[in-house]
């Protein structure tokens, strides 16, 4: 055999025997959460509004600052968070989230 027919014969037997592996795993039961009770997860990538609030900077507060740091506005950014409601055939349940987003980068 051929240097080439070698690797095409290696490339197949990998590719089949991923094949076979993958068929036999989708078999295998998957309990994603044991108990009685139920879990929503829920995921997005969508920002939240984007707030900006921008102000002059006095005379004393620029004497302060390098020149090369000057800026006679001073912007600061953050996105506004979500609130959630889950209505549960008629309850309302209240939904506690972890605070994940953090302000952006100051600047303008």
């Amino acid at each position: 055999m051929t240097g080439r027919a070698v690797r095409l014969a290696l490339a197949g037997a990998v590719v089949l025997g991923s094949g076979a592996a993958l068929a036999a795993l989708s078999l295998t039961p998957y309990t994603a959460e044991p108990g009685d009770r139920a879990v929503v997860r829920l995921a997005w990538r969508a920002r939240g509004e984007r707030v900006r609030e921008c102000r002059r900077l006095t005379g004393e507060e620029l004497a302060r600052l390098p020149q090369h740091m000057r800026q006679e506005e001073v912007c600061e950014r953050r996105i506004l968070s979500y609130r959630l409601r889950v209505d549960l055939d008629g309850y309302l349940e209240p939904f506690r989230a972890r605070e994940s987003a953090t302000p952006a980068a100051g600047g303008t």
